[in-house]
């Protein structure tokens, strides 16, 4: 489970790099909605950063230290995943068009 974990972190990082550098919003949000185009690939690709950056530290942690059975495992990944997206759509507000 805890390669999935380092798999699915690895993709987050990905998806971040490309739309924090290349400003590729569209991947993520429709971009008609979106007021700042830069500042908002910037804040979105440092989230997904950040986001996978958590999910592969937690996949380290519980293969290494914890070892914690599946069930815990899965929670706390939705956990960290919840609590992200719930930020970014928080402070993402401030981007989009009302």
């Amino acid at each position: 489970m805890c390669v999935l974990y380092i798999i699915i972190g690895s993709f987050m990082i990905l998806l971040g790099l490309f739309v924090w550098k290349y400003k590729f919003i569209e991947l993520i949000a429709n971009a008609n909605e979106i007021t700042n185009r830069s500042a908002y690939a910037k804040y979105l690709g440092i989230n997904c950063l950040i986001m996978g950056s958590l999910v592969i530290i937690y996949a380290l942690v519980n293969l290494y230290v914890y070892q914690l059975e599946e069930a815990l495992s899965v929670f706390g990944f939705t956990v960290i995943i919840c609590l992200c997206f719930g930020i970014n759509y928080i402070v993402g507000k401030k981007f989009r068009k009302e």
